[in-house]
């Protein structure tokens, strides 16, 4: 299991009770960073982001369901990313190229740091591994006949609201973007019913 560092020569084991949830220092201050919004008078933090989009390669989709969906791995820059994660959040694979929503899994435990070589780097790191893994579960995937059109949801997801409408795709740049509970389950929603086809 990978180790949490805590800032400010705080004891490692120190953590920090926030809505119902004990995390680790060094958590709290990532989502600090990331959530933080300003509620009437006093501020709060909204550590709510219980779902991810993964951007992945047909390529790599497919490695990781060979694997069983049994671990998923994500990129070494993504390592803030990756202490956010926790068991019960789920993971939506997103396909570059096809550019369909392909189904969801769901996140069995937190992160871990691997050094094998699974999945194909197609960016400019021939040494990339993905070394921030988690064991996961299938939730949802759907045959490739019934991939969801990610441009259906252009329009309904707040996470691509942070672009101006034309340049929606911005949004699905990099490889994991955290998403909002409402986004959540949209997606969530969109695969079960795709699914019940």
């Amino acid at each position: 299991m990978l180790k949490t560092v805590s800032p400010c020569d705080l004891p490692k084991t120190y953590r920090i009770i926030c809505s119902h949830r004990a995390i680790p220092l060094e958590q709290f201050l990532i989502h600090a960073q990331l959530n933080w919004n300003l509620d009437s008078e006093s501020p709060r933090l909204l550590l709510t982001m219980a779902g991810w989009l993964i951007i992945s390669s047909k390529q790599n989709f497919e490695i990781t369901r060979d694997l069983g969906w049994t671990i998923q791995g994500l990129k070494n820059r993504h390592r803030k990313k990756a202490l956010l994660i926790e068991p019960g959040d789920q993971l939506f694979y997103y396909i570059t190229g096809i550019q369909k929503l392909a189904g969801s899994v769901t996140i069995k435990s937190f992160v871990m740091e691997g050094q094998d070589k699974i999945w194909v780097n197609l960016g400019k790191d021939p040494n990339e591994v993905y070394p921030w893994r988690f064991e996961i579960s299938p939730h949802t995937i759907l045959p490739e006949s019934l991939w969801l059109p990610m441009e259906a949801f252009s329009k309904r997801l707040l996470h691509f609201r942070k672009w101006p409408e034309k340049n929606w795709r911005l949004g699905l740049q990099g490889q994991i973007h955290g998403l909002r509970d409402e986004d959540t389950t949209t997606l969530s929603q969109a695969l079960c019913s795709a699914g019940d086809i």
